[in-house]
């Protein structure tokens, strides 16, 4: 136990470390941006107004025009390397155009994958690596009315028509920082910790969201496999080995398999292939 209390300090460590990396980055790339205004030299095919929610087609020479608004769908203009574009999730380099303060700015990726809204049961984020900040950023999507986000089965938004408190919990933090892990209510593939935000100072605590592997649950201390639905999943420490997960007799039970001699599983595609 005390060996999975170390290693949980030393990821909450780990990510306060590399948030504070990513809040510098971000300060020095919204210096270093340059706002779009009629007859500024174009660098790119397309580029942010100075007024959010707008884009100006340049084609790499000077700007003319104030830009023209992006469609509803995706209202927000982001920045980005060759041709910025409009998007439906906002800008984190441009926290003047955000719609609200809780979006970006109360979500922190721990990993890539996809995560549960802590407030919001049919809101999810995606965390991807962002080559231009060199780290994992979210992006919010929202399911249609009607739906909420559904973790286990297979990560999609399933009709769920006033759903009970139970499938919509809303996680918070009190000032009283916990020095343990949450399971998440409604995923035990999914756990937390109550920290102190980092851009907001007080006691203003927020849920920092971890997740297991794949077919991995989080028991309170640590991630152990437990088949949650039928698939193959990686064994750690091997690239041969895998669980075969089947549902038998009213419940889900798992062999350890391996590929044959020369093949390696791969976990995306859940199949042994060819080293």
């Amino acid at each position: 136990m005390r060996q999975s209390i170390a290693n949980c300090n030393r990821n909450m460590m780990g990510f306060q470390m590399k948030l504070s990396f990513f809040i510098v980055v971000l300060q020095l790339a919204s210096i270093l941006a340059q706002e779009s205004v009629v007859g500024q030299a174009c660098n790119k095919t397309a580029q942010c107004s100075t007024t959010c929610g707008k884009i100006i087609y340049c084609d790499n020479e000077n700007i003319t025009n104030a830009g023209v608004d992006c469609p509803a769908s995706h209202p927000y203009c982001v920045t980005d390397v060759r041709a910025d574009r409009c998007s439906n999730v906002e800008d984190p380099l441009r926290p003047e155009c955000w719609k609200s303060h809780v979006t970006w700015n109360d979500f922190f990726c721990t990993d890539v994958g996809y995560f549960p809204d802590p407030k919001n049961c049919q809101n999810y984020y995606i965390c991807s690596y962002d080559h231009i900040l060199a780290d994992i950023v979210p992006q919010r999507y929202e399911c249609p009315p009607g739906h909420i986000f559904n973790y286990a089965r297979n990560k999609e938004c399933t009709r769920y028509v006033n759903p009970p408190a139970s499938y919509c919990p809303n996680i918070t933090c009190n000032s009283q920082e916990p020095s343990y892990a949450i399971v998440h209510p409604r995923d035990s593939s999914y756990y937390y910790f109550c920290m102190p935000h980092p851009m907001i100072p007080g006691d203003n605590y927020v849920p920092i969201m971890f997740r297991c592997d794949d077919g991995w649950t989080f028991n309170g201390r640590r991630c152990t496999f437990n088949c949650q639905r039928e698939g193959r999943y990686s064994v750690k420490g091997s690239d041969t080995a895998y669980y075969e997960c089947s549902y038998v007799n009213g419940r889900y039970e798992f062999t350890v398999e391996k590929c044959p001699k020369g093949f390696k599983f791969v976990q995306s595609i859940g199949f042994c292939q060819l080293q």
